[in-house]
């Protein structure tokens, strides 16, 4: 039976596994990003930090055996090893877990929640949310010495999920037969090629309220309230004074940062520390977006091409590098372009030769598979007819 179970939306069980499989191919994580939020350099720290403050980004679809954290992505494996690290750490005197997740995959999330559990014995920290922490999301968040929300934030979502899609109707419709030749009487339970059987369906729901007892007895330990309250919520989203009413949450902040100050092992949230950290982070943006457009426009590639180069600095947030990519192949005379956008347009791009400027090799060819041959010289993928 391959059915994933998923603390985040129903449609995103199966795709939870397939973008893990694909971003662990190049797992990184941008920690100057993160550290400028709240007014930090990563300097030669492997995290963000700053005061005495490890940052740890929790952002995207949670997953799985994946180090890395790539902004819509991050590695259960990832927080961990920050984790461990900034408690290592003798400049570190406390953690804050930057939460913006939707949930992922229920794999992993556990162990994890259980480890910022026992964290806090070692360091405080505090989750902070911004402006999403649903579901698996919550489960890390809640295991942090205390968790508070931005004004516009959400929490909850304390659910387990997996899907199952049939697809038979589909296949008979286009006239494709799936066989299965197994051993075992319940290895094909909950394929996609078959309705669902009452046998998998039950087998499917005992391992979600497996799951489900294992998230709601956790939180109800993290936050000190009765597991009935956490299961009371039948996994409702809530708004962040509907969560601090229910004890989910800590408090509210009417900031987008928030800062850790500790005083004998206490969290405590400091307005004037978030106002200052939200100016001299402003401060900074604005410095570098200077010296980004500045790079844009001096680069030796902008010569003779000052228009396109005033253009990615003033109307994209493009980086220097990516921006001297593009001008480099660029034709170097602007004017050989006028009155043909198109063609400058893709001068710019590694696009294939398709369409009519390859209309020598398609002749006697029929329009269907002229197109198959156009799709694909685009993807690589292509279609091959069936025995």
């Amino acid at each position: 039976m391959r059915i994933h179970i998923a603390f985040v939306s129903p449609e995103h069980c199966d795709f939870a596994v397939e973008l893990a499989a694909a971003v662990r191919l190049e797992p990184r994580v941008d920690l100057a990003l993160v550290g400028a939020r709240y007014g930090m350099d990563v300097g030669s720290k492997p995290f963000a930090y700053g005061g005495g403050v490890a940052v740890i980004p929790v952002h995207g679809l949670l997953l799985n055996r994946f180090p890395g954290s790539v902004g819509f992505a991050t590695g259960y494996d990832f927080v961990r090893g920050q984790l461990r690290m900034a408690l290592a750490d003798p400049d570190v005197s406390s953690i804050l877990f930057d939460i913006n997740s939707n949930g992922g995959m229920a794999a992993g999330c556990g162990e994890l929640a259980q480890e910022i559990y026992r964290s806090r014995e070692v360091k405080p920290s505090l989750a902070v949310v911004d402006s999403n922490c649903y579901s698996g999301g919550y489960y890390l968040g809640s295991a942090a010495s205390r968790i508070v929300s931005t004004v516009s934030g959400g929490v909850g979502s304390i659910g387990v999920v997996a899907m199952h899609v049939d697809q038979s109707k589909l296949l008979e419709d286009v006239g494709v037969s799936v066989t299965f030749i197994q051993a075992g009487e319940e290895k094909t339970d909950g394929n996609a090629y078959q309705p669902l059987s009452e046998r998998a369906r039950e087998r499917i729901n005992s391992t979600v309220q497996y799951h489900y007892g294992l998230f709601t007895e956790a939180v109800a330990k993290f936050r000190g309230i009765p597991v009935e309250n956490v299961r009371a919520t039948e996994a409702r989203c809530y708004t962040p004074p509907e969560a601090q009413g229910l004890g989910l949450i800590d408090g509210v902040v009417d900031a987008d940062v928030g800062m850790l100050n500790t005083s004998e092992g206490q969290m405590e949230i400091s307005q004037d520390d978030i106002a200052r950290i939200a100016a001299e982070a402003a401060t900074k943006a604005v410095a570098d977006d200077r010296a980004r457009m500045s790079a844009i426009r001096n680069s030796p590639h902008a010569k003779g091409r000052e228009k396109l180069a005033d253009h990615l600095a003033l109307n994209t947030s493009m980086g220097a590098e990516e921006a001297a990519a593009i001008l480099e192949h660029a034709p170097a005379r602007e004017e050989q372009e006028k009155g043909n956008n198109f063609a400058a347009a893709m001068n710019m791009t590694q696009n294939p030769n398709v369409g009519p400027d390859n209309a020598e090799n398609t002749e006697g060819v029929s329009t269907p598979n002229r197109i198959l041959a156009n799709y694909k010289a685009i993807t690589g993928y292509g279609y091959r007819k069936s025995a």
